[in-house]
């Protein structure tokens, strides 16, 4: 006879992971360099380094500290219907360069480029994290 309880471990929590999707329509060749420039940026930043140049041993990857705000009265102020992050390490980034098929400037730059990052909380999110409007936390 097949046992009608039924248990479930706890195996723990993990980072919590976001994704980011940006689409660049460039207008002119400034905007490409521009656009370049973040991208390689984030793919930098992304990448650890190495503690000298000879060295086999590798430093950690920039961390960063994401904000959602919203500007009200020429104010920044936090975004209160979107998550507070920890802070974060960037996991990946891709780009599509043939998002609207392809389509360049005379020079070969792409005219529309989808950029998605992923970033990865470094610490985890307990219930003392999150607050409930109106429970004075």
């Amino acid at each position: 006879k097949s046992n009608p309880f039924k248990e479930q471990t706890f195996q723990g929590v993990g980072f919590r992971p976001f994704e980011f999707s940006f689409v660049f329509n460039a207008r002119s060749q400034t905007e490409v360099n521009t656009i370049r420039k973040i991208i390689n940026t984030f793919r930098k930043f992304s990448k650890p380094s190495l503690e000298s140049p000879e060295s086999a041993i590798f430093n950690y990857p920039a961390e960063f500290q994401i904000e959602f705000l919203t500007l009200k009265q020429d104010i920044w102020t936090p975004n209160k219907y979107l998550p507070k992050l920890k802070q974060c390490v960037c996991k990946s980034v891709n780009t599509n360069f043939t998002t609207a098929g392809w389509k360049s400037f005379e020079e070969g730059a792409p005219t529309t480029i989808t950029l998605q990052i992923g970033f990865e909380e470094t610490d985890i999110i307990t219930n003392s994290d999150v607050k409930i409007e109106g429970d004075g936390n």
